[in-house]
């Protein structure tokens, strides 16, 4: 009696977890889409209101983009690759060069006035403009409380960098700078 209630437990779990990975599959798979069809934001940030964010850029979506994915970095640390190939990052100044090799060179035609951070002189980093932080949106909230300077980079493992050789040409810098107008908007709009 005993061993055939150990089976049938051991039934049940193996059933029970089949269940989950393809229950969960079958909702990844309904409220997902591919790369090419996403831009995926990640912020350096615990506190990061990447949902807030995600509906507020796709009330305005670039030309073959069906889903912002915004998140902060600790929803990726067991797949890496995911936070590797963001086409757009939020980071903080005292984060940038540990992630360098993520970034590429800022895409020419964004507003440089808030400053940038460069290296050997080619600018990498768009500094978020200080002023804005009182009366700004609550999307970025570790950057709101900060006196440290953060940053919007553009990602080498991105596909919607803009050029040919990137997919879509520049959803990603479309994006950018719906983005900051997002984060650096007071609460009720203005």
């Amino acid at each position: 009696m005993r061993k055939r209630i150990l089976r049938l437990l051991s039934a049940l779990t193996v059933c029970a977890l089949v269940s989950f990975f393809f229950w969960s599959w079958i909702f990844t798979f309904v409220t997902d889409t591919d790369r090419a069809h996403k831009v995926m934001i990640f912020a350096d940030s615990d506190t990061f209101n990447g949902k807030a964010l995600a509906i507020g850029l796709e009330k305005d979506l670039p030309d073959g983009i069906r889903m912002i994915q915004a998140r902060p970095f600790s929803y990726a640390m067991m797949d890496s690759t995911a936070l590797e190939n963001a086409d757009l990052y939020l980071i903080p100044e005292r984060d940038l060069a540990e992630y360098r090799h993520w970034l590429v060179p800022l895409p020419e035609g964004l507003p440089l006035s808030s400053g940038v951070w460069e290296e050997n002189g080619i600018p990498i980093g768009l500094r978020l403009p200080d002023e804005k932080k009182d009366a700004s949106s609550g999307i970025l909230p570790e950057w709101e409380a900060s006196d440290e300077p953060w940053y919007l980079c553009f990602g080498v493992g991105g596909v919607h960098r803009s050029g040919p050789e990137k997919g879509k040409e520049g959803a990603a810098f479309r994006t950018a700078l719906r983005m900051l107008e997002l984060i650096t908007q007071a609460p009720d709009g203005k």
